[in-house]
């Protein structure tokens, strides 16, 4: 039996895309007055321009646009041992709070998105052997390797990039695929709609290392 893969997770996000977010409106004391960041979290950064804001609120990053705002934290973890606040994981709990805060927000989509690594030997070759031709025609040499491909599971799409690069888990850098993940229901939905799906994080990343994991130990 193959060894079963370590996962790291680098990244989460939830992504809320609108027809027009109020940029104008989104501010450091909307997030607090709101009460969707806990007021013992420090605002550590706040800059504006015409066609972005970008905030830093305790361990999560909120970048706003006029047709998207990202909402970032960067656990740098083992999977399943994730950020989490007053016993929920913070990122789609940050996601919930926001949507509660906007009920007539005129919305699009909710993505999840997560970058997470996988240690396999010889990350480059990997990809090679299992999404390449084996041969080239001769004076052709095969440098790097990007693949990117759409799955579905239940009312869901998983669209995943998978490319080699060098990751650090706790500072040490390691040769690793890399797998960027976007999962959502591929329809618009209503504000209504979207924050019931904000409880199905968990199982969503479940989804996604399942994918990951059959990927790397079956090819």
């Amino acid at each position: 039996m193959a060894e079963e893969t370590e996962l790291w997770i680098h990244q989460e996000s939830a992504v809320i895309s609108a027809q027009s977010h109020d940029i104008w409106s989104f501010s450091p004391e909307f997030l607090l007055s709101t009460e969707i960041v806990p007021n013992h979290w420090e605002c550590s950064r706040a800059s504006r321009t015409q066609s972005t804001v970008d905030i830093r609120y305790g361990p999560t990053n909120w970048r706003m646009t006029e047709s998207h705002l990202w909402i970032d934290t960067w656990p740098d973890c083992p999977s399943g041992t994730s950020l989490h606040l007053e016993g929920d994981p913070i990122t789609p709990l940050m996601a919930r709070r926001f949507l509660e805060s906007v009920p007539h927000l005129p919305s699009r989509r909710l993505w999840f998105f997560w970058q997470i690594s996988a240690l396999v030997p010889d990350p480059l070759r990997w990809l090679f052997d299992n999404f390449s031709p084996r041969e080239w025609p001769p004076g052709f040499t095969a440098a790097d390797l990007e693949i990117e491909f759409t799955l579905r599971k239940d009312n869901w799409a998983v669209q995943m990039t998978v490319k080699n690069d060098q990751m650090e888990r706790n500072t040490e850098s390691h040769n690793s695929l890399v797998f960027d993940c976007f999962v959502s229901v591929p329809t618009d939905q209503a504000v209504r709609n979207m924050i019931p799906s904000t409880d199905s994080w968990t199982d969503r990343v479940l989804v996604v290392e399942q994918a990951i994991k059959h990927l790397c130990e079956r090819g």
